[in-house]
């Protein structure tokens, strides 16, 4: 577990974490949203985290959770109708304001100005895309369960996908491709629930009807956290309990496994409505890392061992 990034008085979650080019990055704010402080450390060979550094005095974010995401090793976050890229640095700090690309923020995911989102990375042989799972948009102050897309790279608007996520509150998602498919399979589940679909995602960008995949296993805590694929194991954090699925060229899950605990529940609510945090975990090298409540877990990955 790396060092606090932050004191009493500031939080992590909602915002997102985001980890690129051996940097783990943490936004942080006070208590009501102020001080938006985004904290950085560098990953040690060892897979620990270094001392603690300010990256930026503003990053722009919050108070609600929103989506930071990195694609082609750049960092990007989609709030609030923005598709912002975050410029750093070697030395793992912002050289000035994000850079905002959409045309419009009106128009930059067909009028929805997502907030409490999620998004994820899709890369097969001959197209990638980064999908937007929907949320809660302040275009009509409700929940909206459109799903966008945009070609990598990040385009100034996204594309409606035509289909809409199966949850009145979209979760989380994550992504897995076998090898050498044109095709890959999309999974998300409930912003404040248990449920888990399956979608398959074609070359051409469109996306087949959701699979109803039951239910996820009971966790701990407010079992709420991260999910995440490595080598063809779904891994999703519930309060403490990490679990993981293997998947097959199908998109078939195999029965959930239980892995080594985190030593404590990774988020920590401090909002209203059961509204979701934005993702805060990344994978870097053969570490994953997780962002909790003051400090960030990290564990070694074991690739291309089953998971049990």
């Amino acid at each position: 577990m790396s060092a606090p990034f932050a004191d009493a008085d500031h939080v992590s979650h909602p915002l997102p974490s985001f980890g690129v080019d051996g940097y783990y990055y943490v936004h942080t704010m006070a208590d009501g949203g102020d001080d938006r402080v985004l904290h950085s450390a560098q990953q040690n060979a060892d897979g620990s985290l270094g001392v603690w550094q300010v990256a930026s005095n503003d990053h722009g974010g919050g108070p609600h959770g929103f989506t930071a995401i990195v694609v082609n090793g750049e960092p990007f976050h989609f709030r609030n109708g923005h598709i912002a890229r975050y410029p750093l640095d070697a030395s793992g700090k912002m050289t000035g304001d994000v850079v905002l690309l959409e045309s419009s923020p009106d128009s930059a995911f067909g009028g929805n100005l997502y907030v409490w989102d999620s998004a994820l990375v899709a890369e097969l042989p001959g197209s990638s895309y980064v999908i937007h799972l929907g949320g809660f948009s302040f275009t009509g102050y409700t929940y909206k369960p459109n799903l966008y897309r945009s070609a990598i790279p990040v385009q100034p608007a996204f594309t409606a996908v035509g289909l809409d996520h199966p949850a009145q509150r979209p979760g989380r998602g994550a992504f897995w491709a076998p090898p050498g498919a044109s095709h890959g399979f999309v999974f998300s589940g409930e912003g404040d629930g248990s449920k888990l679909w399956r979608s398959r995602l074609l070359d051409s960008g469109s996306m087949e009807a959701w699979s109803d995949l039951g239910t996820l296993p009971a966790g701990t805590d407010n079992e709420r956290g991260d999910w995440f694929v490595i080598d063809g194991t779904l891994f999703v954090v519930r309060g403490a309990k990490v679990l993981g699925a293997k998947i097959d060229a199908q998109g078939q899950l195999a029965e959930f496994q239980e892995q080594p605990a985190l030593p404590d529940a990774q988020i920590d609510v401090s909002w209203g409505d059961a509204h979701l945090e934005g993702s805060s975990h990344a994978v870097l090298g053969d570490f994953v890392y997780l962002t909790g409540k003051k400090a960030v877990f990290h564990a070694p990955v074991l690739r291309h061992v089953q998971c049990q």
